[in-house]
C-alpha cells in the first residue's frame, strides 16, 4: 500500500495540482509528503521490499514525543494539511474520475488489524484515555460507549459508499509517530509534514 501511495498515488496528485494552475511547492498545495527516490515491493519476499524517502531531518523536522499529549497548534497544522490532501482527492474525484477510480482498491486494513487477539485490548484502553480529557458528562459517555464496539463503529464510518459522492482518499494511519513538524521561529511550528503510513479510500 505505501509503495502504491509514493509511485501512482501521490505523484499523480502533484501532478493534477501543477495541471490545474498550482506552483510546486507553494503554500496553497498539498505537498505535505517526503520525496520518494525509489519504491518496491516484492510479494513472494516481503522482507525485500524497500522504500528510499527523503531524510526530512536535513530540513529540520523532527517527530514529537508520542508519550506527551500534542496541543492545539501543532493539531490544527496537521487538520489543514489533511484537509488540503481531501479538498485534493475531491477535485481530482470530479475532474480526473477514472484515475481517482484506480485508487478505490485502497480499503481499510485497520479494522483486521485491531481486532486480532494481539491488538484488541488497544481499544477500551485508548477508549479510556479519550474519555479523560473531558470533564464528567454527556461528551465523555458518548466516547465511553465506543469502550467495547470501537473497531466495529469504525468498520462502518470508513465504507466509502455509505459517504457517496463526497467519499474522499484518507490518510488511514494518522498518529503522532506518522507526522513530522519544521521549527523556524521560536519553536512555532510552521510546516507538518504528513509521513505515509497508509492510505485508504
Amino acid at each position: 500500500r505505501e509503495v502504491t501511495t509514493y509511485c501512482q498515488l501521490l505523484s499523480k496528485f502533484e501532478k493534477f495540482q501543477i495541471d490545474n494552475g498550482f506552483e510546486y511547492r507553494d503554500a496553497d498545495g498539498f505537498w505535505s509528503f517526503p520525496k520518494c527516490y525509489y519504491a518496491n515491493y516484492d510479494r513472494e519476499h516481503p522482507t525485500k521490499s524497500i522504500i528510499i524517502m527523503e531524510d526530512l531531518t536535513t530540513e529540520n523536522f523532527s517527530v514529537k514525543n508520542k508519550f506527551i499529549p500534542t496541543d492545539f497548534n501543532h493539531t490544527r497544522k496537521l487538520f489543514i494539511e489533511l484537509a488540503k490532501f481531501h479538498a485534493l482527492s475531491l477535485a481530482m474525484k470530479v475532474k480526473e474520475p477514472e484515475v481517482f477510480e484506480s485508487f478505490k482498491q485502497m480499503k481499510c486494513s485497520m479494522y483486521s488489524v485491531m481486532t486480532t487477539d494481539s491488538m484488541k485490548h488497544l481499544a477500551p484502553r485508548n477508549v479510556e484515555l479519550a474519555s479523560k480529557l473531558f470533564d464528567e458528562g454527556e461528551i465523555r459517555d458518548k466516547i465511553l460507549s465506543f469502550k467495547d464496539c470501537l473497531w466495529q463503529r469504525v468498520q462502518v464510518i470508513l465504507d466509502g459508499k455509505l459517504s457517496e459522492p463526497y467519499s474522499v482518499i484518507c490518510h488511514g494511519d494518522v498518529w503522532i509517530n506518522n507526522v513530522m513538524y519544521n521549527y523556524h521561529n521560536d519553536n512555532e511550528e510552521d510546516d507538518a509534514a504528513v509521513v505515509v503510513g497508509d492510505y485508504d479510500y
